[in-house]
């Protein structure tokens, strides 16, 4: 039975996830997420996978502030 809350979640779940593994490319990061969410599409989240990066690539990601946008 669906109740009430149930269907909220439901509709607060992106339709799909686009999963990036990030290690040092902070060179390239930031045109990569702007053509993810320059898609006509807009029902997904971004997961963005930093795997120990030293060059600064997780600060490019946080200063595209979108919602969408998950680093982990």
């Amino acid at each position: 039975m669906r109740t009430r809350s149930s269907v909220q979640a439901e509709a607060a779940t992106p339709l799909f996830s686009v999963l990036i593994a990030l290690y040092n490319k902070r060179d390239h990061i930031e045109a990569t997420l702007r053509s993810v969410l320059a898609q006509r599409d807009t029902d997904f989240d971004i997961v963005i996978v930093d795997d120990g990066s030293t060059d600064d690539s997780a600060a490019k990601v946080r200063a595209l502030a979108d919602p969408r946008i998950r680093l982990i």
